[in-house]
């Protein structure tokens, strides 16, 4: 059985702050541009992802070193499903602004999505390296570590990140999940415990603890952990 993990949330939509100074005489065109960027994103806060792209789509044909339009666009097109364009559009922004934490964030997630956990970490790295006490950073390397066959590095990030956030129960809920693949089962239920208080709703914590229940013989426990599973998500 493989239990449950979440990676935490792909970052958001960003406003302007990446946009390339313009000459004084391109001042329009980069004005026009910046005004397609904030009508996309106001329709991709709508869930109008078409409408949405085809914005961000203008924004770049008007001014091709705007990053935050292949940003946006790369959001947009995630959330699409669509998820080698949205690579595409991060590697663009990432040409234009190569520190900018919540591109290499995102883009870590996709390659983490993807199998490529050596791409995730190295992005993951980058922003630990720019902000080493960047929760998310530490957590979701924490993931890739862990996908890749690390569990002392995964344990090592996932305890790092709780340091630096200890109330997102999704972290509890991870690490939770790694002591179990270490069949280390009081750890692991200390902080799956945990994690419920926190947030007794989260997807698939009560999945881990009923497999913890399952490992340690429990099957009682473990029955009753994973029909509250199938409540909570028939």
């Amino acid at each position: 059985m493989t239990p449950h993990g979440l990676v935490l949330s792909v970052a958001g939509l960003i406003g302007l702050l990446l946009a390339a100074p313009s000459a004084p005489a391109q001042t329009s065109r980069a004005d026009s541009a910046k005004s397609y960027v904030e009508r996309g994103g106001a329709w991709l806060k709508k869930g109008e992802i078409e409408r949405a792209i085809s914005d961000f789509d203008l924004a770049i044909a008007t001014d091709r070193r705007l990053a935050a339009a292949w940003y946006n666009r790369g959001l947009a097109r995630y959330r699409q499903g669509d998820r080698l364009s949205a690579l595409r559009d991060y590697n663009q922004t990432l040409q234009l602004a190569p520190r900018h934490v919540e591109t290499l964030l995102n883009r870590g997630i996709v390659f983490l999505e993807q199998g490529d956990f050596s791409a995730a970490g190295r992005d993951f790295d980058a922003v630990i390296e720019i902000n080493p006490r960047h929760a998310r950073a530490h957590h979701n390397r924490g993931i890739a570590r862990e996908r890749a066959g690390d569990d002392t590095g995964a344990l090592a990030d996932l305890s790092r990140a709780l340091a630096l956030a200890p109330r997102v129960a999704t972290i509890w809920n991870n690490r939770g999940r790694a002591w179990l693949l270490k069949d280390d089962y009081e750890r692991a239920l200390e902080d799956l415990n945990r994690a419920l208080e926190l947030d007794p709703q989260l997807p698939g914590v009560w999945d881990n603890r009923a497999r913890v229940w399952f490992s340690r013989g429990e099957f009682t426990r473990a029955l009753a952990d994973f029909e509250r599973m199938i409540r909570k998500n028939p």
